[in-house]
């Protein structure tokens, strides 16, 4: 009876002994685990608090154009921009574009001047619209109505300045699902550049000295100029195209170099447009100061 359990017993350790492997136990990859983060990491397990966020706010857009030798954009251009500014603070993103012969004239802002066809100086765009008559109304009506859409997209950017140098990376998010082509501009903009203003009659900034034989302010601040694209285009560079799921992230890394001499002090303003057969349609904004 236990010579014939023997070979049995046998077999039944030889079977056990060359049984498959057990699988090895995946290994801990370190990353950002959270799928609605700017930094998502979709092989990692093991979340190493790396994760950035989109500030989830829909802004909107203020351009005026201008030029120190035109006397309405001193007075009463400079009038309706402080009035947007003070009206609705952080829920617009301002930019000045000077044309013609200014010294803060350059190739981005004679596209966008081209690109909004416009007869008469100072003339604003609220958004995507070119403003006719006085802008403060009507342009608060448009600011108002699309800053009340859920945005279509977040934005983030991530910058240091060092020296005549500005680099970073700028990172823009679906908030919903998307379809269409999307682009990312990364603009400089100069602040603080003081360079004389013609005006008429001075009231606007009563705080700057006002030469009343030539109708000029010799010492005009001028803030929120557009300095340059960081890869020179006029609208950025494509982002999204087609149809995009929410949460899907692009970024991109940067470097500008500008001339310190050119304004006390630098920022960084990131606008996301919808292209439109040959138009842009402005989508979401965001304002980065220099720390």
């Amino acid at each position: 009876m236990k010579l014939k359990l023997l070979p049995i017993l046998l077999g039944v350790l030889l079977l056990g002994a060359c049984g498959p492997e057990e699988e090895p136990l995946p290994e801990d990859v370190e990353g950002c685990t959270d799928e609605t983060s700017l930094t998502y990491n979709a092989e990692a397990n093991v979340d190493d608090g790396s994760c950035i966020y989109a500030e989830n706010k829909q802004r909107s857009l203020f351009v005026k154009f201008t030029g120190t030798w035109c006397w309405a954009c001193g007075d009463y251009g400079a009038g309706v921009v402080k009035s947007m500014k003070e009206t609705h603070g952080d829920d617009i993103v301002t930019i000045e574009i000077h044309k013609g012969s200014d010294p803060m004239n350059n190739a981005i802002a004679d596209a966008w001047t081209q690109h909004w066809s416009h007869s008469a100086t100072p003339s604003f765009i609220a958004n995507s619209t070119l403003l006719s008559g006085h802008p403060v109304r009507p342009g608060n009506e448009i600011i108002n109505a699309h800053n009340l859409n859920a945005p279509a997209v977040l934005l983030h950017n991530e910058f240091t300045s060092t020296g005549a140098t500005i680099a970073g990376k700028a990172y823009i998010q679906a908030d919903q699902d998307l379809s269409g082509e999307y682009s990312l501009g990364i603009y400089i903009i100069g602040q603080d550049y003081v360079y004389k203003q013609i005006a008429d009659d001075g009231s606007v900034h009563p705080e700057w000295e006002f030469d009343e034989d030539s109708r000029t302010y010799p010492e005009y601040h001028h803030e929120d100029i557009m300095h340059g694209e960081v890869n020179n285009s006029a609208f950025g560079q494509t982002v999204f195209s087609g149809d995009v799921s929410a949460n899907t992230v692009e970024t991109i890394e940067y470097s500008f170099d500008h001339s310190s001499e050119w304004a006390p002090e630098i920022d960084v303003v990131l606008i996301a447009w919808m292209k439109e057969g040959t138009t842009y349609k402005f989508v979401n904004a965001v304002h980065y100061d220099q720390e």
